[in-house]
């Protein structure tokens, strides 16, 4: 399978699935590298080398909300892995389209 990058930046303000919680965790990237074994991960602000499959971009009510709240956890159902790759994908174009890259 391919790995699609999500294009998320040094301080965009993100979610990542914490497994622990059993929750979406609304947080921002602090650092983007290539693991060792060729997979994608992300340094976020709570919690260090997360795979990109495990984040998402923000929904728009999330978005909505003040930054300088603190971080809030948001009770959801997480993605089917199929639905995480097309959710990754997603994020990637409007990304892409943010930044000029795509018409």
């Amino acid at each position: 399978a391919v790995e699609i990058d999500p294009g998320f930046r040094v301080g965009d303000r993100i979610q990542y699935w914490s497994q622990a919680s059993d929750t979406w965790i609304t947080t921002f990237v602090t650092h983007k590298r290539i693991k060792s074994d060729g997979r994608l991960a992300y340094d976020l602000k709570c919690k260090p080398n997360v795979i990109a499959d495990q984040i998402r971009a923000l929904p728009p009510s999330a978005e909505k909300k003040k930054k300088g709240k603190k971080e809030k956890k948001l009770k959801e159902q997480p993605p089917s892995p199929p639905e995480a790759v097309a959710a990754a994908a997603a994020a990637a174009v409007v990304a892409a389209h943010r930044k000029g890259l795509v018409a």
